[in-house]
Order: C-alpha cells, then structure tokens, then sequence
C-alpha cells in the first residue's frame, strides 16, 4: 500500500511517529513514553500505535521524490515541494545528518546565487549550478546519512532549466534548499 496519498499527508505523519521513536530510543534515561506524547503533540501526530519500519518510511520517501521531481521546478506545485523538502528533513534527521552539513551546502548554494544574480536573468547559465553536484557526491561519498539529501538535491538540480527560465527554476531551487534546513532544524536536527 503507497503512503503517498495526494496531500501526502499519512507519509508525513508516518514519518513524524517514525523520527519521534527514533529520538526516544536514542535518549537516555526514563521517561519514554512521556517524551512520545510531548513530541508528538510538539509535532501535531498522534503518538504511534504500532513500531513503524525505517524501509516503510525510506519506500514512501522515494516514491514522494520520484512523482514530485517530474518537472522544472519553476512550474513545480510550491504545496508538493515543500512537502519533499520537509520529508527530506525527516529522513536526514532520522539518519543522523547534522545541520550544519545541510547549511554548508546552503552557503554554496547562496555563493552560485550571488553570480548567478550579477549575470541577468535574461543570460542565466546552469553550468554553475551543475558544480554543485560535486559537493553532495562527495558528502553522500563520506557519509551514509547524507545519501538521501544528496540524491533528491541532485534530483532537484536536474529539473532546472539550462535557458533564460531556469533562472525562475535556480530561484525556487534556493528557497527548497532553505525549506530543507529550516524543516532539519525544526525537527531537532544536530547541529
């Protein structure tokens, strides 16, 4: 049975319960199932009611990742985009991907957005965006946690246009960047 429903909605509540067992095996100490409740209503899901498999969570994920990532970004629906940048924030959380990882590559994204932007819209060239697959093939290379950001990144790369409306596609691939760290941060990413 698929998770991704049209809103997306069961996976993102799976995944929440998901991240939050994970969290709580992680802590030490008593209290568990206090900590369930609390970060279950922090994170607006019901608590779980059955141990939810990682493969369930990871198969929903790329499911998600191959129906969103279909079309430029630029025509991509906002609703859906920010439902993969959030899931992609659940994922690397769960897999231990820290934050400050996911805010290095924000920093060369906002450093190709400055040449980008000095050059006009009008002349936008990909080949520099293109350079940003180098840093997250060697981050999913070093690290096993950084596979599933690394990969739908690259895929989000493909989709934006080489011609003058890329630049509209670089501009919304920026802001699901952002969208990605801000979801990590909320949901209790390391720094």
């Amino acid at each position: 049975m698929s998770l991704v429903s049209d809103t997306g909605t069961e996976l993102r509540n799976k995944a929440v319960q998901w991240l939050v067992n994970l969290s709580v095996k992680r802590r030490r100490g008593g209290g568990n199932q206090e900590r369930v409740k609390k970060l279950c209503y922090e994170f607006s899901v019901e608590p779980p009611k059955r141990e939810i498999n990682e493969s369930e969570i990871i198969n929903g994920y790329d499911e998600l990742c191959s129906s969103v990532l279909t079309e430029p970004l630029g025509e991509m629906d906002v609703s859906k985009l920010l439902l993969l940048a959030e899931m992609t924030a659940i994922v690397s959380v769960g897999r231990g991907l820290k934050t400050n990882q996911i805010r290095r590559f924000l920093d060369g994204v906002k450093r190709i957005s400055t040449i980008v932007r000095k050059s006009a819209p009008a002349v936008f060239d990909k080949s520099e965006v293109e350079l940003l697959k180098i840093p997250l093939v060697y981050a999913a290379g070093r690290q096993q946690s950084a596979w599933h950001f690394a990969n739908t990144c690259m895929k989000a790369i493909d989709q934006i246009r080489p011609s003058n409306k890329g630049f509209c596609d670089w501009q919304r691939f920026e802001r699901f960047v952002e969208a990605i760290v801000a979801y990590h941060k909320f949901y209790k990413g390391e720094d």
